[in-house]
């Protein structure tokens, strides 16, 4: 019998172990085990997380979600965006999201003040022998426009489009289990 396969989670803005908690114990359900990024079989990089990953990583499986292409900001403000989901029953959850995001937000502070200061620069960690997967949400601004059409052209990628928001990784993992479970067995 071989060894289970591992994963790591590469956060981004504001995001850590809080936020992945129901995605992590999924995929543990699942069969696969938790392992440090640069040990891991396989990436799960959210948004920022997608031009964090370590390049000394060695991957057989990365899944790209919500990467930052898109330069210009979102056209929902917080605000808007949230008021919504607060009026469909969601007031306990988008408080404990919120919650996360502050935390994550302080204790993460010069790696947040960096994806602050170089949005425009910063270009995703690519891992050219590793089977990719790169998913976008219908309603997340981030990966779209021209830059996604570039990766399209070049990329051997498998590129998936979901319903959801930028949060959904978080929100909903059940579905991105089922997609890493697809690819993992790929990789046997």
């Amino acid at each position: 019998m071989s060894r289970p396969l591992t994963f790591a989670v590469c956060y981004g803005f504001m995001e850590g172990v809080g936020h992945s908690r129901r995605l992590r114990k999924l995929l543990v359900k699942a069969g696969f085990r938790p392992s440090p990024v640069t040990e891991a079989d396989i990436i799960i990089a959210h948004s920022a997380g997608c031009v964090l990953i370590p390049a000394n990583a060695k991957p057989k499986l990365v899944v790209y979600t919500g990467m930052p292409l898109a330069l210009a900001r979102p056209q929902s403000t917080w605000v808007k965006a949230t008021l919504p989901r607060i009026k469909d029953g969601n007031l306990r959850r988008e408080l404990l999201a919120r919650l996360n995001n502050t935390y994550y937000g302080l204790r993460h502070v010069k790696r947040n003040l960096g994806i602050m200061r170089d949005p425009k620069i910063a270009k995703p960690v690519i891992f050219p022998k590793a089977q990719t997967v790169f998913i976008a949400n219908r309603y997340d601004p981030w990966p779209k426009g021209p830059e996604l059409d570039k990766l399209v052209a070049k990329q051997p990628w498998a590129f998936i489009s979901l319903p959801g928001t930028h949060e959904s990784l978080w929100k909903e993992p059940d579905r991105y289990v089922a997609i890493l479970e697809h690819y993992a067995r790929l990789l046997a």
